[in-house]
């Protein structure tokens, strides 16, 4: 079991288009508590996503802490594809991502 799970850091980054993209919420760092075997948290990411990018990464950053009171990192990354917009202002998008415990280090 993960006694301790927090979200240091977001990185965002576009990969086609032009803009930014920006994080709206959560604040970081966020701390999402113990996490158990096979269990899974989902943590929603609202992100400011301008019309004109049509493809950007998402890579979040963070640490674990075990019974042992041990830290490790961890890092998890993803490619997000937005809907095709027919508007023109910069829209706001809700991006949700998920952890999961395995059987490791962490979750025994």
């Amino acid at each position: 079991m993960a006694q301790a799970v927090n979200i240091n850091q977001i990185t965002l980054r576009t990969l086609s288009g032009t803009g930014t993209v920006t994080l709206a919420s959560p604040a970081l760092p966020a701390a999402l508590g113990p996490l158990a075997v096979g269990a899974s948290l989902t943590v929603p990411l609202t992100l400011n996503v301008p019309a004109t990018v049509t493809r950007f990464s998402v890579t979040e950053t963070g640490t674990l802490v075990d019974a042992s009171a041990k830290t490790s990192n961890y890092s998890i990354a993803q490619t997000v594809i937005p809907q095709i917009r027919t508007y023109r202002e910069p829209s706001k998008s809700v991006f949700s991502g998920w952890l999961a415990c395995s059987p490791g280090p962490f979750c025994v």
